[in-house]
């Protein structure tokens, strides 16, 4: 049985055919432009070329032909007093030029005025000859024959020719220099196509190799963004919108990021159980420690054993402050923790927990103090929003040497929304004069797990969970999380808390 035909098949269209193709056009397309800049370049020069040169040959013909005139004259006034043979052959021979070149310009005439013109030179010139064909017989004849006035009218009608001959030479050089008008504007109307195509041409170039570009750099810029967020633990399949090898590429992430996301789900509900699982012994163990501590039916516990219950039920509390902690960071992490917004003053919130940071800090001779503006109640979370600035004064006073001091500030501040409007916000800063973070850690201080490479002043170590805490129930009251940090000098953290209020329960 022969396989079953895909429903839909896309040719494959390799990286490097996607390139080629496109530079292949590109060339093609200058090639192409380049050639027909050239034609239109040839045609102009060619055609104005022509133009020019058959204007200079009537021009040259027209003085040729005011020449062959004047020859022509004398040739007859001479035989008339000479009677020389030769003299005749030059009259005829000029004659026969004169009739040759009047016979190309009236071939090669296309206007006409000059037509006009050719024509009156050849009524003019037939009547010269006519006389001249007299004046030569009758000097022939017998050389007493009066010829006076014959010459007279030969004279009159050589001026009447060479006056037209000279508005044919006008009108020809009235032709030339139209003719190079003509082809300043054929030369500069092709050097402006010119202009356009190779214009044209670059931008069709630049508009392909945009998109070649786009094609290539926009799949690789969603697997970027797509990887950035896998990192951030949201995993998402993107669409393979091509036929290349990006989309072998895009295919194999989709797939990894369905097996992550798989295997995040699986650790969730992992982690989730295990929470679960470990509550109920703990609270068994507390209970034991509880009991043994308190029985008046046995026998007083020596100091020894107290301290050792002690012990165990400290570890205990750290083991169930850490269970509930990563539960928590889990259900916020999954969308299923739920947010109770009640309208709360955020001054008498944080002022027990500065009561209280003040008393162990007299332990350590570190001063503790609360600056606040008059805040108006603010929708939160009060039991969330109690852990995230008991975590920022706990971890101050832990990081914080003895006769230091650590600045707790409630105040309003604005941020620009936009480019005019400004959005009103509730900073609080947790400020101290500790060991300071070093600037590779930074970014890292609110991922869960993570711990500072800086060196504490107590011995007790945390477990990486409550700055990832701070981060998630910030976020869930549409603020965000900052730290500021200077090695040996000190360290700042800072919630901003948007003033607008929340009516509602969220996920």
């Amino acid at each position: 049985m022969s396989d079953p035909i895909p429903k839909t098949f896309k040719p494959r269209f390799p990286l490097f055919g996607k390139v080629m193709v496109g530079f292949i056009f590109i060339i093609v397309f200058m090639i192409l432009s380049s050639t027909f800049v050239l034609l239109q370049l040839k045609g102009a020069f060619t055609t104005g070329k022509g133009d020019l040169q058959g204007n200079e040959k009537n021009n040259v013909f027209s003085i040729r032909l005011a020449k062959t005139l004047l020859l022509e004259s004398e040739a007859v006034r001479t035989y008339h007093v000479t009677k020389d043979s030769t003299v005749f052959l030059t009259y005829l021979r000029e004659k026969k030029e004169f009739e040759t070149i009047h016979d190309s310009l009236h071939a090669s005439a296309s206007r006409l005025e000059i037509k006009s013109l050719l024509s009156k030179i050849s009524e003019y010139h037939n009547q010269f000859n006519d006389i001249s064909a007299q004046i030569i017989w009758d000097t022939s004849l017998d050389s007493n024959i009066d010829v006076t006035p014959k010459i007279s009218r030969s004279v009159e009608l050589q001026d009447s020719l060479s006056q037209v001959i000279q508005m044919l030479n006008d009108a020809y050089r009235f032709s030339l220099g139209k003719t190079v008008s003509s082809f300043d504007k054929r030369i500069n109307l092709a050097m402006d196509t010119a202009v356009i195509i190779l214009l044209l041409s670059l931008v069709v170039a630049l508009v392909t190799a945009i998109l070649i570009t786009r094609t290539v750099v926009r799949p690789i810029q969603a697997l970027k963004d797509a990887t950035e967020k896998v990192s951030e633990g949201h995993y998402e399949i993107i669409p393979i919108s091509s036929t290349d090898e990006i989309a072998d590429l895009t295919r194999d992430f989709n797939q990894m990021s369905n097996k992550l996301k798989q295997l995040d789900d699986m650790r969730v509900t992992l982690m989730s159980e295990i929470s679960h699982e470990m509550r109920t012994p703990l609270q068994v163990i507390k209970a034991g420690c509880h009991a043994i501590t308190k029985t008046k039916e046995a026998a007083p516990l020596v100091q020894r054993q107290i301290d050792a219950v002690a012990m165990i039920n400290q570890a205990t509390n750290r083991i169930n402050r850490f269970v509930t902690s990563f539960l928590d960071i889990t259900k916020m992490e999954s969308g299923l923790m739920k947010f109770e917004f009640i309208p709360t003053d955020v001054v008498e919130l944080i002022t027990p927990l500065v009561q209280e940071a003040q008393l162990i800090g007299q332990t350590r001779q570190i001063t503790v103090d609360f600056i606040h503006d008059d805040i108006k109640p603010l929708a939160l979370d009060r039991e969330k929003f109690t852990q995230v600035v008991s975590n920022l004064i706990s971890n101050a006073i832990k990081y914080t040497r003895e006769n230091g001091k650590i600045t707790i500030r409630a105040l309003k501040t604005f941020e620009m929304n936009g480019s005019v409007n400004s959005k009103e916000f509730i900073r609080i800063d947790v400020q101290d004069t500790g060991v300071g973070i070093p600037p590779a850690d930074v970014e890292k201080l609110f991922t869960k797990f993570f711990q500072a490479n800086n060196k504490s002043v107590v011995s007790e170590k945390g477990s990486g969970l409550g700055l990832a805490l701070v981060k998630h129930v910030a976020e869930a009251h549409g603020g965000k999380v900052a730290v500021s940090s200077r090695l040996n000098e000190g360290s700042t953290f800072s919630v901003l808390i948007p003033s607008e209020v929340r009516t509602q329960t969220s996920a």
